[in-house]
C-alpha cells in the first residue's frame, strides 16, 4: 500500500489544466509531490495518521507559471544594493543610496537597482546627481530593464572611461561636450564598469541564486527561461541540481552577442544537448535591439529619439 499523503488540502478550486479531470476541489502531496486530486470524499480518505488536512475553502490552486524571460543568475547578482524599484524622484533616490553607503561602509562600492526613468526626467540621466553623497565612492545604479546603467566619476575613472567610445553593436557612453556624463548604454558600455565591480565569492552568489529560485517559487512560477545562458553558468545549473536547490524547470539560451563570431558560435555547439533532470539547453538567444527610453530601440517609425 502507497504511504499516506504528508498534507491533502480540500474544497479548494482547482483547476488542473488535464482534460480528464479539469477543476477538482481536492489534492494530496507526499513528499514535494502532487499524488492525487480530486473531490474532497475520495481525497480525504488517503489520510493518514500523519497527514495534516488544510481547509482550502479560501485557496485558488492552479498549476504553476512559466515565466518566458527572466535572469536568474546575473539577475540575482545585479540585484544587491539598494532597491530602487519604487524610488520615484531624486531625492527618495538619494534617501535608499545614503542607507547603502552606511550600510557597506567608506571602502565600498555604492550600488543600487531597478532603477525608472522617470525621475530624471527634468535633470538628464547624470552621475553628477549623486556626488555629494558618493564623495570619493565609486557607484553603479541598473536602471529596471537591465539595458542602462549609471555611473559616477569615481567609477568612470576607475573604468579608464574619458569620452566616446565606438562599439561595434549599438551601445554608447553618453556624453556632453565630449565628457561622459555617466549613462552608459547597453551591454558593451556597461560591461566597461560592471566587469571591475569586486566580485562575491563563489559560496556567496551561490546564495544569491538559491534565494533566486526560492523567490520565483513564492509567486507561483515552477519553470523559467532563463535568458543569461553561457556555457561557464551551466555548472552552476548542475550544482544547483545536484544539491535540491533548483526548484524551477530551466531552459537555458545561450546568448549569441551581436559580436560573437561563426567561430564562437561553434563553439558553443557541443552544449546543445546539455542537460540535467530540471534544466536543458538546446536554444539561443540573439539581439536585435535595445530599449526605446534611451533611444537604442529599432523602430519602424521615428520618435523623439530617433529610430534607434
Amino acid at each position: 500500500m502507497p504511504a499516506h499523503p504528508d498534507f491533502i488540502i480540500w474544497g479548494a478550486r482547482i483547476r488542473t489544466l488535464d482534460h480528464a479531470l479539469p477543476a477538482c476541489s481536492a489534492v494530496a502531496v507526499k513528499d514535494g509531490h502532487i499524488v492525487a486530486t480530486g473531490d474532497d470524499d475520495a481525497i480525504r480518505a488517503m489520510r493518514g495518521p500523519g497527514t495534516t488536512l488544510i481547509d482550502g475553502r479560501d485557496i485558488a490552486f492552479v498549476p504553476g507559471l512559466t515565466d518566458s524571460h527572466i535572469h536568474p543568475l546575473t539577475g540575482a547578482i545585479r540585484t544587491q544594493g539598494a532597491d530602487l524599484f519604487d524610488a520615484m524622484s531624486l531625492d527618495d533616490i538619494r534617501v535608499r543610496l545614503v542607507d547603502e553607503r552606511e550600510r557597506m561602509g567608506p571602502d565600498s562600492w555604492i550600488q543600487g537597482w531597478g532603477l525608472h526613468y522617470e525621475p530624471f526626467a527634468e535633470s538628464g540621466i547624470r552621475g553628477d546627481l549623486f556626488d555629494t553623497l558618493a564623495g570619493d565612492q565609486p557607484m553603479l545604479l541598473q536602471f529596471f530593464d537591465g539595458h542602462t546603467s549609471l555611473v559616477n566619476q569615481k567609477a568612470l575613472d576607475l573604468a579608464g572611461i574619458d569620452g566616446p567610445i565606438s562599439f561595434t553593436e549599438e551601445a554608447a557612453v553618453v556624453c556632453q561636450d565630449g565628457i561622459p556624463t555617466g549613462e552608459l548604454q547597453e551591454w558593451a558600455a556597461m560591461r566597461l564598469v560592471q566587469e571591475i565591480v569586486p566580485e562575491a565569492d563563489a559560496d556567496t552568489r551561490y546564495g544569491w541564486f538559491k534565494e533566486s529560485f526560492r523567490s520565483f517559487n513564492e509567486v507561483g512560477l515552477t519553470a523559467i527561461h532563463a535568458m543569461d545562458g553561457t556555457p561557464d553558468e551551466l555548472a552552476i545549473y548542475r550544482r544547483l541540481e545536484e544539491n535540491g536547490d533548483l526548484t524551477c524547470r530551466v531552459v537555458v539560451p545561450l546568448w549569441q552577442h551581436p559580436d560573437t563570431t561563426p567561430a564562437e558560435m561553434r563553439d558553443q555547439l557541443p552544449f546543445r544537448d546539455e542537460r540535467g533532470r530540471l534544466w536543458r539547453c538546446g536554444a539561443a538567444k540573439f539581439f536585435i535591439d535595445g530599449v526605446v527610453e534611451t533611444g537604442t530601440a529599432w523602430l519602424v517609425v521615428a520618435d523623439s529619439k530617433g529610430q534607434g
